[in-house]
């Protein structure tokens, strides 16, 4: 038999025709229904089959030009079929139960809706001996099946209405309602009524003929270790997910891991949209495949293989561990104020790397910077896992590492942070020392590569509970956790010179905190007012080597400087220059009052020196020339919620206005760099400006 017809692109048409699918004794109870499933997985997935299709404004008949491909079905004939060849044939489901079990009984009421109960009973085989979907070894699910099915077709939409509005009908026992498979089944119908509602559409023809698997009978090929099967249809290979299952799960292993596998890929489903943000992810194996994707190549550059179906229930008990563990609890014991905000943003960013729908992980180049920056997030956790063996070994100071490394991982994630070359020495350095990730700088050079230089110095001070929540918190301040293009590092500046200074740490830390939200509030509006005040007095600093905040940027025939780029600007050797003296003026903390009053001390300084001289002796630098036309447009240099960067421009034949030697002064929109606006300078600027220092003497 050829290789290709071991997977077969099948409709619900095909498949019930041409089988009788039976629910093996080995396989769970149907859950998809049930309180904990119902609105997470079993909605979305009713929805998402609703939404596809399209219904004529005519007929009312829904259509679509495209299958919707539901996922995998695995079968296998059991072993009193033999070499026996019928048009039908018995196949045990081994995969696919949920997906299959939900259809099944949406096919149903929609035939009763539609008034299409004889054309499915011909369709299921009911006068046979079996029908085409059976628990048969399950003896109570098996004779409520055929007492739904009877029923409805019997009295139609009268037994449908006393289901669904809980008058229940003599024939549902007692019993049918105490088992678990059948009331998820109940709740189920419950369920599409409620989803089919509201649409007067005739869905059963498209259900039957547009909902489509991919049905593989794992009987047909002895080699499922080596199927790389292309699906004729779509041009597609198996996926992670069913290459991992095809080569896992032979013979008896089929028995022992397929019910396992299958509560995998039903949490994978369930958690399919989180961090999808509003774009969803209605494909319940992506996040699986992802996940193996990911251990599979963290494996290939380890030199280590992880493919074995040990491997994949210790990666899942892994991603399970990291998610679903409320570590913010573990803090709080520790510490009642212990800083948790990062954790929940970490699991989010987590999520988002496993449902992607284009999640690469193979490290090959160089350049391949997005498998580097997954593995920077993912490796360390996954690594660290599998040394420890089991997560519940993982006790004490060891849960307590843990939350360090998922919060290194954070900061380097968010850092873009993308040496992955020295993760397995850095994690196996941890386990062999059963470090706390405390006093990092005392492990081997090799390990040390995947540390930056502020991990190793916080290290030093995170004993202390109390010091490390403070750390914690101001290392997650938005522009000090993003660190894409700015060297990755937060803080070290800031610690660094608090430790130079031998102050109180912890009061400098909490001081750092209030003054940064005063300064950055999270008030969009208000954030955006603030940013231009500090713009505007960032303009009198330098820092150490007399370089200013801003940054030359292209095209250089005119002079740009981006001053917009806030998570390098705080970076800035002139921002900490511009904080140490505001917090030394304010005894530590400080209020928007006290920033407005700090930019009029700035001004009346700088005038205070131009006084001195005439204005027009000589050309002036880009600097002295920006704090001019801020101070006499009163900040308009600037524009509220659209951050300019600043330009300036020699050219005496543009018709511009020019001021001192012919420069022009502008700026540009961030992110437009060659839409230039230039700056007027007020009527009588030279009288504004003595108004506003009447002390001071100038000579214009």
């Amino acid at each position: 038999m050829k290789r290709q017809t071991c997977l077969k692109d099948e409709n619900l048409l095909t498949l019930l025709s041409l089988h009788d699918f039976i629910v093996p004794e080995i396989q769970r109870e149907y859950v998809w229904g049930s309180p904990d499933n119902y609105g997470s997985v079993l909605v979305p997935f009713l929805e998402s089959i609703r939404d596809e299709a399209q219904i004529n404004e005519h007929c009312h008949y829904a259509h679509g030009k495209e299958n919707h491909h539901i996922g995998f079905l695995y079968s296998y004939k059991p072993q009193y079929i033999g070499n026996l060849s019928s048009r039908i044939i018995d196949e045990y489901l081994i995969d696919g139960q949920q997906r299959f079990t939900s259809l099944f009984i949406l096919l149903l009421i929609r035939a009763v809706r539609e008034d299409r109960m004889s054309d499915f009973c011909n369709l299921i085989h009911w006068e046979d001996e079996s029908i085409a979907f059976d628990y048969k070894v399950r003896q109570l699910t098996h004779r409520f099946i055929y007492d739904l099915i009877e029923h409805l077709n019997e009295k139609g939409l009268q037994t449908l209405k006393e289901i669904t509005d809980g008058s229940y009908p003599n024939w549902l026992l007692k019993d049918y309602q105490n088992d678990m498979t059948v009331s998820n089944m109940i709740q189920a119908i419950k369920c599409i009524e409620e989803v089919f509602a509201d649409s007067d559409g005739f869905y059963y023809d498209y259900l039957l003929t547009k909902i489509h698997f991919w049905h593989f009978k794992t009987e047909i090929t002895s080699q499922g270790e080596e199927l790389y099967i292309t699906m004729n249809s779509r041009g597609e290979e198996l996926s992670n997910n069913e290459i991992q299952k095809s080569r896992q799960l032979k013979g008896k292993e089929q028995l022992k891991w397929g019910p396992l596998w299958e509560e995998w890929q039903t949490y994978f489903w369930r958690n399919r949209t989180k961090g999808c943000g509003n774009k969803g992810n209605f494909d319940a194996d992506k996040g699986f495949n992802n996940l193996l994707a990911c251990i599979n190549a963290m494996g290939n550059s380890f030199k280590t293989q992880f493919e074995s179906i040990e491997d994949i229930k210790n990666s899942v008990d892994a991603l399970q561990f990291m998610l679903e563990t409320d570590w913010e609890n573990e803090l709080v014991k520790i510490y009642p104020e212990y800083y948790s905000g990062w954790i929940s943003a970490l699991k989010s960013d987590i999520w988002a790397r496993i449902n992607t729908t284009d999640a690469k992980w193979l490290i090959e180049n160089d350049s391949d910077t997005t498998q580097r920056e997954n593995a920077v997030l993912l490796w360390p956790l996954f690594y660290y896992n599998f040394l420890q063996e089991s997560t519940r070994k993982m006790e004490g100071g060891n849960r307590m590492a843990f939350i360090r490394l998922m919060h290194l991982c954070y900061l380097n994630f968010h850092s873009k942070k993308t040496n992955a070359a020295s993760i397995k020495t850095f994690v196996e350095a941890l386990h062999i020392r059963q470090s706390n990730m405390t006093q990092l700088d005392e492990l081997d050079i090799e390990s040390l590569k995947f540390i930056s230089e502020e991990h190793s110095f916080i290290s030093r001070y995170i004993n202390d509970p109390e010091m490390e929540s403070l750390i914690w918190e101001i290392q997650d301040k938005p522009y000090f956790l993003d660190g894409e293009d700015v060297g990755g590092d937060t803080i070290i500046n800031y610690l660094k010179d608090i430790a130079a200074n031998n102050v109180d740490m912890k009061k400098a830390l909490r001081c750092l905190i209030y003054n940064y939200d005063i300064m950055f509030p999270t008030e969009k509006g208000v954030r955006a007012q603030n940013e231009i005040l500090l713009k505007r007095i960032l303009l009198h600093y330098k820092d150490k080597n007399g370089y200013t905040f801003w940054k030359k940027t292209s095209p250089y025939y005119d002079r740009n400087y981006e001053t917009s780029s806030w998570k390098r600007i705080v970076r800035h050797g002139a921002f900490l220059n511009f904080y140490k003296e505001i917090s030394n003026n304010y005894a530590d903390t400080f209020t928007l009052e006290n920033l407005l009053a700090f930019l009029d001390k700035k001004q009346k300084e700088f005038f205070a020196e131009e006084c001195n001289r005439r204005f027009n002796d000589s050309k002036w630098t880009d600097r002295r020339l920006a704090i001019f036309f801020d101070t006499i447009t009163d900040g308009q240099l600037w524009k509220l919620e659209l951050h300019e960067d600043l330009g300036f421009h020699d050219d005496i034949d543009t018709g511009n206005p020019a001021f001192l030697k012919h420069t022009i002064v502008g700026n540009r929109v961030c992110g437009k760099k060659y839409k230039w606006q230039y700056k007027q300078l007020p009527e009588n600027w030279e009288h504004k400006l003595t108004n506003m220092f009447p002390t001071f003497d100038f000579t214009f």
